[in-house]
């Protein structure tokens, strides 16, 4: 954890915030933090800043919390992969949002089962828990959007538009071979967000 991001349910009062999850035990047990200690913070979907540890008990960690800085800029990518099987979801989740990845699309295909979407992975709460994650480590506070796409991929790419100074080359990843084809259309990402 590079970060202790807190939202509207933490906070105490404007510039005091209370913890009592897993980033109590963080805090306590792997940085070993006591009172009088600061800390880097940030507001989900806010800015950074630092926390001045108030008190820290057993059961719960208070700081006083200065922010004073804009999240880092987003990245343009999009990151395009086949619903891969629930426990490499959450490592992708995770570890794409600590790279910086800012919207996510998950498509089907031939190899992907049916029964992955319906997995507990999908879940609004288990996605945001393993974005939040990865924004700890990234040191943001700004969510990344995932989607489902409408279409198959294939389909999804032959309407984008031709290539251009604002395309990037995008490389399919078959999650089950970890075979990737670099063949793939240009997709411009002007025509994705106005899809969006």
């Amino acid at each position: 954890m590079n970060v202790l991001l807190f939202d509207d349910t933490d906070e105490l009062e404007p510039g005091r915030v209370c913890v009592r999850d897993r980033r109590l035990r963080h805090v306590r047990e792997i940085l070993r933090a006591k009172p009088g200690d600061e800390l880097a913070v940030g507001k989900l979907g806010g800015r950074l800043g630092r926390g001045r540890i108030r008190a820290l008990g057993e059961e719960e960690l208070e700081l006083e919390v200065t922010l004073e800085r804009d999240p880092p800029p987003a990245h343009p990518a999009v990151l395009a992969l086949a619903l891969p099987r629930p426990p490499s979801l959450r490592k992708v989740l995770q570890q794409a949002t600590a790279m910086g990845v800012k919207r996510f699309l998950l498509f089907g295909s031939a190899r992907v089962e049916k029964s992955f979407w319906q997995s507990s992975a999908l879940r609004p709460d288990a996605i945001r828990a393993e974005l939040v994650l990865g924004l700890e480590q990234a040191g943001d506070t700004v969510l990344p959007t995932v989607e489902r796409a409408a279409r198959a991929w294939a389909r999804a790419c032959s309407a984008s538009r031709p290539p251009s100074s604002r395309c990037s080359r995008a490389a399919l990843v078959d999650t089950q071979t970890r075979r990737s084809d670099t063949r793939a259309p240009w997709i411009s990402w002007r025509s994705w967000s106005r899809s969006a």
